[in-house]
């Protein structure tokens, strides 16, 4: 039952816009069920103000928090994490944006792609066919009740004594009587033109029992509960398969009838007109099909009848008072709730530490002149069999490298490329502005990829008192899907892709070349051009590992895979630079100003019209989960 609960809560978090709607949609229709019992001794106008006022607040939610500005809190979640060790070791040369200058880089061989964009997408689409189905009864009843009006047969009599009741009840429009055959009870309907309806034997009613039933459907003309009861059936249609709505929609249909009630009392023997209910209980059993729109139902007339016969019940109207007091929380409670936004606090087991430790390790600030060696300026990071050497780099960066970067390139968390050092919030402003020289020697000769991740976090846990957290983010990415025209690359067979045992004593630049052939290397991506055009390859690759780490890399958004397509595939692309790629990437474009193409030299084609032209993919806007890792606390070096 827990990893369903969990699986159910990431599905929450994730989903978004419309998951953090129905959560703030959740806390209000409880808000308001529990202050409905907590003031049941107070008058129904009272109630039925507060579950009135609810509903004006369900409305206003997914307005105001599309246009407040977020407030972010977070919901603890675990995720199941497997890690997939690299084949293939990262090249990184000294790379420029020189013409025709290559640069290689390895990535992993296969990263997880989320299913959970596609379940988000069905349970949109079935929740906007459920809306539909459920607005259509409303549609129909609309529909009825003009018909009863079209049909029915204008009672003169009925309507002197509506209007002698209107007049003492403080109403002025004009009011319209009718009898029906067709309906079992007195009702009311119509927003411009109120209409009473009553069943054709009303005429031989007691005169006493037809002034209560007339008072009665009066107050519901006064108090306009035909209007408020559509739109609140309107909401409920909406949050079709929410149970807290369905509850709060009975509740707000009895207190309504219950608030006629009381204005029926006022001129009127509670017992007699229990009496009259018990009758109109037993009318409504013989005639099942009443209007859909109908406001009594024989469902709620006994706690009605019981309510009356209470005589310790308060009774009255809600007074300006009191609704202006519920307006007011309504307030409130949206400027409150409207800006929350909900963002899962991820508990990784793959972020752990798992025990494994450098033997021995050196970590000391660095000075100035620790920056370059020479004239030339360090690496960041250097590698040698169980030992890494990390040069004099700010610590925001280096915990970067340990529990977003390096040390977790396959985490479907992290889902943008492995350069990008946004991926880290929070702490104090030092760790951004000094830097650090750790110098690691492991046991044995373990995989890089456990030096930079739990080993290096063990170290940054152990000096700098290091605290953590993830959290994901709901952010604009792009969608990559299959063009109309179909695929125009194909997956490749076996020996499709040079293995890397084969080119690894060979020169970045000759690896380069064989990359632009017809048999790249596999798991390599290179990148060759100059400042107006670029020129891509990659090969052995997925479509997935293509959008989450390539394309990401270089453009405006993060790019989440949508294909559904597997297998690798070797992929050549040639676009022309625009303001979508990001400057001062493996990749992407040089920092500056784009160049103008040379004379008689057109630029190549955006990357999006590439994509769909040369591999037969196209990009699309969306929304979706970016992971974070959040500071929560660092201390200095002790010395």
């Amino acid at each position: 039952m827990k990893p369903f609960i969990n699986e159910i809560m990431q599905l929450a978090v994730n989903g978004s816009f419309a998951a953090s709607v129905l959560l703030k949609v959740t806390i209000t229709t409880v808000l308001a069920l529990v202050g409905t019992r907590l003031a049941l001794r107070s008058p129904a106008s009272v109630r039925h103000a507060l579950l009135a006022a609810s509903f004006a607040l369900l409305i206003a939610l997914p307005i105001s928090s599309a246009l407040a500005p977020p407030v972010r809190i977070t919901v603890p979640i675990a995720v199941q994490q497997e890690t997939v060790r690299s084949s293939f070791p990262v090249i990184t040369p000294d790379a420029s944006y020189d013409s025709m200058r290559s640069v290689i880089i390895s990535i992993p061989t296969t990263i997880p792609q989320s299913r959970w964009p596609a379940v988000s997408t069905l349970l949109f689409v079935m929740w906007m066919v459920g809306t539909i189905v459920f607005l259509l009864p409303i549609a129909a009843g609309l529909w009825q009740t003009r018909s009863l009006r079209r049909t029915g047969i204008p009672w003169r009599e009925g309507k002197s004594v509506v209007d002698s009741l209107a007049i003492d009840a403080g109403i002025r429009r004009r009011i319209g009587v009718f009898l029906h055959e067709s309906v079992p009870g007195p009702m009311t309907f119509g927003a411009v033109r109120p209409t009473i309806m009553l069943p054709i034997d009303a005429q031989s009613w007691p005169s006493e029992e037809l002034s209560r039933a007339l008072v009665h459907e009066l107050e519901h003309i006064r108090r306009s509960d035909w209007i408020s009861r559509c739109v609140a059936r309107v909401v409920c249609a909406c949050y079709w398969f929410h149970p807290c709505v369905w509850f709060t929609w009975r509740q707000f249909v009895l207190e309504a009838e219950r608030a006629c009630d009381d204005a029926v009392l006022r001129r009127a023997d509670a017992t007699a007109y229990a009496e009259q209910l018990v009758v109109l209980a037993q009318r409504l059993l013989t005639r099942p099909n009443q209007p859909v729109l109908a406001m009594a139902n024989r469902y709620d007339l006994g706690k009605r009848v019981s309510a009356l016969l209470d005589t310790r019940q308060r009774r009255g109207r809600a007074g300006i008072v009191r609704v202006a007091l519920a307006c007011t929380i309504t307030a409130l409670v949206v400027t409150t709730i409207s800006p929350l936004d909900i963002a899962a606090r991820i508990q990784t087991p793959s972020q752990a530490t798992d025990g494994r430790r450098f033997e021995v390790a050196s970590v000391k600030p660095c000075r100035d002149e620790d920056f370059r060696n020479g004239g030339q300026r360090r690496q960041e990071v250097t590698y040698s069999p169980g030992r890494i050497t990390i040069n004099c780099i700010g610590l925001a960066r280096i915990i970067y490298f340990a529990y977003a970067g390096i040390g977790s390139m396959n985490d479907p968390l992290i889902n943008d490329h492995p350069g990008d050092p946004s991926h880290v919030r929070g702490g104090p402003e030092w760790i951004r502005t000094e830097t650090f020289y750790i110098e690691a020697k492991a046991e044995g000769t373990p995989d890089r990829t456990v030096m930079m991740g739990p080993m290096l976090r063990a170290l940054l846990e152990e000096h700098f008192k290091l605290k953590t957290h993830r959290e994901l983010e709901q952010v604009p990415m792009y969608a990559m899907t299959v063009a109309k025209g179909g695929l125009k690359t194909k997956p490749l067979e076996e020996g499709g892709c040079r293995s890397f045992d084969e080119v690894k004593d060979l020169p970045p630049q000759q690896i380069g070349a064989m990359d632009m052939g017809a048999k790249p290397v596999c798991g390599n991506f290179t990148s060759l051009g100059d400042r107006v055009t670029r020129k891509w390859s990659l090969g052995g690759t997925t479509l997935a590992r293509f959008a989450n780490q390539t394309l990401s890399s270089v453009l405006d958004r993060h790019v989440m895979d949508n294909t559904g397509v597997d297998g690798t595939f070797n992929i050549k692309l040639e676009f022309g630079y625009d303001e979508n790629i990001k400057e001062g990437v493996f990749g992407g474009r040089p920092v500056g100003p784009i160049d103008d193409p040379p004379p008689g030299v057109e630029r190549g084609p955006s990357i999006f019209t590439a994509l769909e032209q040369q591999l037969g993919l196209k990009l699309e806007k969306a929304n979706g989960p970016r992971g974070f890792l959040v500071i929560d606390s660092a201390q200095r070096l002790q010395n």
